[in-house]
C-alpha cells in the first residue's frame, strides 16, 4: 500500500496512533507512535508536512518533464518496446575503415524539418578514398536564419535532387561501413525519420559519436561543440556546411583514436 494520499489521510486521522507507519511497514516506528501519541504530536505533524511536500514535489517534477519531452529516434513509433537504431548500433570502438558524415537541415526536429545537404568521407585503412556531397531540395522554403547560418540559398537548391533521390544514393555510398558523426543521434535521427517516411531498408551500420569521444579525450576546452573544437585545433574549415564539417569531425576522430582512450 504505497498510495501517498492514503498515507497522508492516515497521518491526519490516525497519526497519533502510528497508523501510517504500520501501512508503510515501519512497525517499530508505528509502535513508538502508538505509545507516545505520535511522538507527542511533533513527529505526527512532521510526517504530515513531509508527505505533503513529497506529493507537491512529485507533481512539479511531472509537469516539468511533460514540458521537456525529447524526440526519440525510433524506426517504428508503433513499437514502443523497440530500441532506437542509434542505441542498437552505437560503438566506442575505433575503426580503420569508416565513413564520416554530416547533415545540414532546416531545423532540429526530424519530424518537422528537412535535410538540405548530405556530406560524407569514406576512409579505408585511415586513408580517404571517396567523398559524397549533395544538396537536397526541401519541400518548404528556407528560413532567413538557415540561409545565414549555412550560406545555402533557395537558388542553390532549386535544381537539386529531392530527398527521395538523394537518400538512397547516400545509403548506397555508406555500404556497411561504420558511421562517424559529431552528435550522431541528431544526424541519425534525420536519417531514420526519412528512411521510415520513404519505406527504405533500415541501415544497421555501427555508429561512433565524436562528441562523446571528445568529452573523454579533450579536456582543455570550454565545450565540445564542433565549432569550438575546430578553433581549438586551429583547423581552417568553414562551418555549417556538410563536407567541411566532415573534415573537422574526422580530425577529432583521428585525434581521439591516436590517444586510444576508449575501446570496446
Amino acid at each position: 500500500m504505497k498510495n501517498k494520499y492514503l498515507i497522508l489521510l492516515c497521518c491526519i486521522f490516525g497519526g497519533w496512533f502510528g497508523l501510517h507507519c504500520f501501512i508503510e511497514g515501519k512497525i517499530k516506528k508505528g509502535i513508538l507512535y502508538l505509545f507516545t501519541a505520535g511522538l507527542f504530536c511533533i513527529g505526527w505533524l512532521v510526517d504530515i508536512i513531509t508527505i505533503a511536500c513529497q506529493n507537491q514535489a512529485k507533481t512539479l517534477e511531472n509537469k516539468s518533464q511533460s514540458k521537456h519531452i525529447t524526440y526519440r529516434f525510433t524506426i517504428d513509433e508503433c513499437d514502443n518496446k523497440k530500441k532506437t537504431l542509434y542505441s542498437q548500433t552505437r560503438s566506442r570502438k575505433y575503426y580503420d575503415d569508416y565513413i564520416v558524415f554530416d547533415l545540414e537541415t532546416t531545423g532540429f526536429n526530424p519530424k518537422d524539418d528537412e535535410i538540405i545537404e548530405i556530406g560524407a568521407l569514406k576512409f579505408k585503412n585511415d586513408k580517404l578514398i571517396d567523398t559524397f556531397n549533395v544538396l537536397v531540395k526541401p519541400k518548404a522554403r528556407l528560413t532567413k536564419n538557415i540561409i545565414e547560418l549555412t550560406g545555402i540559398t533557395e537558388n542553390m537548391l532549386k535544381n537539386c535532387d529531392s530527398i527521395e533521390i538523394a537518400l538512397p544514393k547516400f545509403i548506397e555510398f555508406i555500404e556497411n561501413y561504420p558511421l562517424v558523426a559529431h552528435n550522431s543521434p541528431f544526424d541519425l535521427g534525420f536519417i531514420e525519420e526519412n528512411i521510415k517516411n520513404l519505406n527504405l531498408p533500415i541501415i544497421k551500420n555501427k555508429n561512433i559519436d565524436t562528441l562523446y569521444l571528445s568529452r573523454i579525450n579533450i579536456k582543455d576546452v570550454l565545450n565540445h561543440k564542433l565549432e569550438t573544437l575546430k578553433m581549438h585545433f586551429n583547423l581552417n574549415y568553414s562551418s555549417h556546411r556538410a563536407i567541411e564539417d566532415c573534415y573537422v569531425t574526422n580530425y577529432i576522430y583521428q585525434y581521439c583514436k591516436d590517444k586510444n582512450t576508449v575501446k570496446n
